[in-house]
């Protein structure tokens, strides 16, 4: 080989060498996919495939089996006239527990009343009211679905209790014994000073227990108030705030003064309620009430131990007569359900109840079972039969607000316990709503309407007598002023003996013939303004068939 071509070899090898040392630069200093930052070399050792594919490792998979069910259910009155409920767990794959509540003493349909998670077996239901009868089921769920429920446990919580005012003035010898609603030298609680002279609640003093603050007052009724878990009550003192919102535990230990401070003045205003512990309550093992498939506004049926305010009268042969009550269906007590996996049905409450006790229904103008049901104020039910008590029962009646108040005294003299007498949820309910007076509809209402009014929907009836509805047009009612059927808007404008009924004079007897012995008495509008239409009744009044003033 010539010289000229061994030095074009070595030219060549010389350039390849630099060209394999810029393109191993190259490959050292190349950006990553994820972050376009170099890295540092990696080996070809690790670069390398794997010489044997890799066995996936083992996956969570949702449990197929749904847990098994709780049991052991119970309940009890915590403060302040909440439910607490348990239960034991008998599952080790659950997710939570769902507790299911249904009123028990009013016609009411099942509520998911809450959740909670895995192994916690309590559950607060804040969302209940004093007076109240519930039942409750418990089950366990998992993503396979939800356990059959415990048996069904009810609790009847105390009545409510009046919201009552009091004064406190500086010093513990003017202060209160809550409990007995009278001033007292051994009080729950007293209106202190400092030394600077600012005024602070204070229980210091001998047997008194403390006070905690819960914050602003809001619209919130002092007896639904939510405790906290674990207040801390203190002795030496709060600072005392108007608006604000106080518990102070009683001399008793256990029962809570729950009070907010209205005024602050010459002396401080309280508005306060007194809550006791569940010495009247009834826990135990559900009593059957109403039946399968009873929604409210049904039939008024008597002696299923359900109230339900909004029946309707059953009809006039249906009165009395007893209610074939058919058995709950326990072979499908769950219903496929998206939110839970399965919802409680109905029947549940009945195939888990421990009473099977046998009972006669039967349909009735009123549900008579209201009678049974405490007054429970501001729960937006109007019960108008709930429970009376007799004045035998009662220490002393009292009136505070709008509601009376049965006051009965503790037997060891502590103090006392009040329970509406009425349902105040009643009140805008008791003047009868006016009647429907719709000129075109076809149909003469005469306590709105007359031929006067509306001739399309009150013609005249030539049968010798003015019937209420007919006007001043009709013959029979005639052209004298202030006679039978003749317009009014007041009875000062009708003749002796008769009345202003639904915008005419009236009387039963002398118009209408009617004069038989029942004559009920009942609330009629006695005066209308007619100047708009439908006329607007202005008085109500309570009133006879002849018109003539009754007490009902």
């Amino acid at each position: 080989m010539s010289r000229r071509s061994l030095t074009l070899i070595a030219v060549l090898g010389a350039i390849i060498l630099v060209l394999v040392g810029v393109a191993a630069l190259l490959l050292l200093n190349r950006p990553t996919q994820a972050t376009g930052e170099g890295r540092p070399p990696v080996s070809e050792e690790a670069e390398a495939p794997p010489s044997e594919p890799e066995t996936a490792g083992p996956t969570s998979t949702p449990d197929q089996t749904p847990p098994a069910p709780p049991s052991g259910i119970w309940a009890d009155h915590v403060a302040v006239y909440d439910i607490l409920v348990g239960w034991q767990d008998n599952s080790d794959n659950e997710d939570g527990f769902n507790i299911y509540r249904k009123r028990a003493d009013m016609a009411e349909g099942i509520v998911h009343a809450g959740t909670v998670g895995a192994n916690v077996t309590e559950f607060v239901d804040g969302d209940v009211w004093c007076g109240g009868t519930y039942q409750y089921i418990i089950a366990s769920f998992n993503e396979a679905g939800e356990s059959p429920a415990t048996t069904c446990w009810q609790i009847t919580l105390p009545p409510c209790p009046p919201t009552l005012e009091a004064e406190l003035t500086t010093g513990a010898e003017n202060s209160y014994n809550f409990l007995m609603g009278e001033r007292s030298p051994n009080s729950d609680f007293y209106l202190g000073l400092t030394p600077e002279g600012t005024a602070r609640l204070m229980a210091d003093q001998e047997g008194q227990q403390g006070l905690f603050e819960l914050g602003p007052a809001d619209d919130t009724p002092l007896f639904r108030i939510t405790m906290p878990a674990d207040p801390v009550y203190v002795r030496d003192g709060l600072p005392l705030k108007a608006g604000n919102r106080y518990v102070a535990r009683a001399r008793n230990g256990v029962s809570l003064i729950i009070f907010d401070v209205t005024g602050v003045g010459n002396a401080v205003t309280l508005s306060y309620t007194v809550w006791n512990p569940g010495d009247v309550i009834e826990s135990g093992p559900c009593e059957r009430v109403g039946v399968p498939g009873y929604t409210p506004g049904g039939p008024c049926i008597t002696g299923d131990d359900l109230c339900d305010p909004l029946c309707v009268e059953p009809d006039e042969d249906q009165i009395n007569r007893t209610v074939e009550e058919e058995e709950p269906d326990c072979e499908d007590c769950w219903l496929e359900e998206e939110t839970y996996g399965y919802m409680v049905e109905e029947d549940c409450f009945y195939c888990q109840s421990e009473s099977e006790e046998d009972r006669t229904l039967t349909y009735t103008a009123t549900d008579e079972d209201c009678g049974d049901v405490p007054c429970i104020p501001g729960d937006d039910i109007c019960n108008p039969f709930c429970e009376d008590f007799t004045q035998n029962e009662c220490d002393f009646i009292a009136d505070f607000g709008s509601v009376s108040y049965c006051c009965v005294f503790f037997e060891d003299g502590s103090g006392k316990e009040c329970y509406p007498l009425t349902d105040p949820d009643c009140e805008e309910d008791q003047t009868p709503p006016p009647p429907a007076c719709v000129c075109g509809d076809g149909i003469c209402n005469p306590e709105c309407e007359n031929t006067d009014l509306c001739p399309q929907d009150c013609p005249c009836v030539d049968d010798g007598t003015c019937t209420p509805g007919e006007g001043l047009q009709c013959r029979d009612c005639g052209e004298t002023a202030g006679g039978c059927g003749n317009p009014c808007t007041d009875s000062s404008q009708c003749q002796s003996g008769l009345s202003c009924f639904g915008g005419v004079c009236w009387d039963a007897c002398t118009c209408g013939g009617d004069c038989g012995e029942e004559c009920p008495c009942s609330q009629v509008c006695t005066a209308w303004n007619t100047a708009s239409y439908p006329p607007a009744c202005v008085r109500w009044e309570w009133r006879d068939c002849h018109g003539a003033p009754c007490t009902p």
